[in-house]
C-alpha cells in the first residue's frame, strides 16, 4: 500500500505541471475523451532556458559590436591627432626655413648678389636674363659667402619632405639632392669661375627650378 502512495505522490508533479490537449469523441450516446500531454514543465524550463541564452548571447553580441565600434573610433580619432601633429610640424618647420631664405635675400651683406637675380627663381626677371655682365670681385665674395647657406637651405627642404611627406616627399627630395644641388651647383660654380654671364646664370638657375616643380607635380 505504501509503494502505490509513494508511486501516486512521484506522478503528481509531472501530471499537475503538463499542458494536455484533449479531444473528446462521442459514439451512439458514448463520448470519450482523450488526453495527450504536450509540454510538460521541463519542456518548458528548457524553452525559458533557451529564451534567456539568446538573449544573454544577444546582449553579449551587441555589447561586443559597441565595444569594436569604440576601438575603431579611438583609433580614428587617434590616427587623426597624429596626423594633424605631423601636418603642424611640417607646416612649422617648413616656415622656418622660409624665414631663413627670407632673412637671407633681406640681409644687407648678400645685395651684392641679389641685385643681380631674383631672391627666388621664380622671382627672376627678363631683363636679370639679360645680363651681359659678368660676376666681379665684390660679388664673388658675397657669392662664396652666401652660396653654401643656400645650399644647405635646400638639404634642410630636402630632409623635410623625406620625413613630412611620405613616400612623394621622398621622390621630392631624391629630385631636390639628386637633379637640383648638382645642378646649381654647377650653375654657380661657372658664375664665380667667370665662365658665363649674369644672364646665363639667371636662365639656368630659373630652368632648373622650373624643371624641378614640373617633375615634383608628376609625381
Amino acid at each position: 500500500m505504501k509503494k502505490i502512495i509513494l508511486l501516486l505522490v512521484l506522478s503528481i508533479p509531472m501530471i499537475s505541471f503538463a499542458q494536455q490537449q484533449c479531444n473528446t469523441s462521442c459514439f451512439g450516446g458514448n463520448c470519450t475523451t482523450t488526453c495527450n500531454p504536450t509540454t510538460t514543465m521541463m519542456d518548458s524550463a528548457q524553452k525559458g532556458w533557451d529564451l534567456g541564452s539568446q538573449i544573454g548571447n544577444s546582449f553579449r553580441q551587441n555589447k561586443e559590436s559597441q565595444q569594436r565600434a569604440d576601438q575603431l573610433q579611438q583609433q580614428q580619432q587617434q590616427q587623426n591627432q597624429t596626423q594633424q601633429a605631423n601636418a603642424d610640424a611640417a607646416k612649422q618647420a617648413m616656415q622656418v626655413l622660409k624665414d631663413k631664405q627670407d632673412g637671407f635675400c633681406a640681409d644687407p651683406a648678400n645685395q651684392a648678389y641679389y641685385a643681380k637675380t631674383g631672391c627666388k627663381p621664380n622671382e627672376i626677371t627678363f631683363d636679370q636674363q639679360l645680363d651681359k655682365s659678368k660676376i666681379s670681385s665684390s660679388e664673388k665674395l658675397v657669392l662664396k659667402d652666401l652660396y653654401p647657406k643656400l645650399q644647405t637651405l635646400s638639404r634642410e627642404a630636402a630632409a623635410n619632405m623625406r620625413t613630412y611627406y611620405g613616400p612623394k616627399g621622398i621622390k621630392s627630395a631624391d629630385l631636390v639632392e639628386g637633379k637640383m644641388i648638382p645642378q646649381s651647383d654647377k650653375n654657380n660654380l661657372e658664375l664665380y669661375s667667370g665662365k658665363i654671364t649674369w644672364g646665363d646664370y639667371n636662365t639656368r638657375r630659373k630652368e632648373i627650378f622650373d624643371a624641378y616643380m614640373a617633375e615634383f607635380r608628376s609625381l
